[in-house]
């Protein structure tokens, strides 16, 4: 167990049986569980919940292909990126007005010129 990751497990290893005495099939088995738990702590270590959400994940990225964006665009600056960056910004402003009152959104706001300072 990665020491960084232990406070959010029991023990300090993840034991898991392959249920299967088949040799081919045992590989094939931990290389998925290997896959899955990395991308656990992949999750963990970004700050994300343990467990994956497909239906919010698969929600983010179909909203994101909506508006012709990739998630490998992710860090490209808004001129390099695919898609319709500026449509999906002000999409997400627009939900943000319907769900928020204006003090909640009010303290979401971010004024670029602060990072300045």
């Amino acid at each position: 167990m990665p020491s960084d990751l232990r406070q959010h497990y029991a023990g300090r290893e993840i034991i898991k049986s392959l249920k299967t005495s088949d040799p081919t099939i045992a590989v094939r088995e931990c290389q998925r569980i290997t896959r899955e738990v990395e991308a656990e702590f992949l999750r963990l270590r970004s700050g994300l919940p343990k467990a994956f959400s497909e239906s919010e994940h698969g929600l983010g990225l179909k909203l994101l292909r909506q508006f012709g964006i990739q998630p490998q665009d992710y860090d490209k600056a808004d001129n390099e990126a695919q898609g319709d960056v500026l449509g999906f910004a002000a999409h997400i402003e627009k939900a943000f007005e319907s769900a928020l009152s204006v003090e909640q959104k009010d303290a979401l706001s971010w004024d670029g010129a602060q990072e300045a300072d």
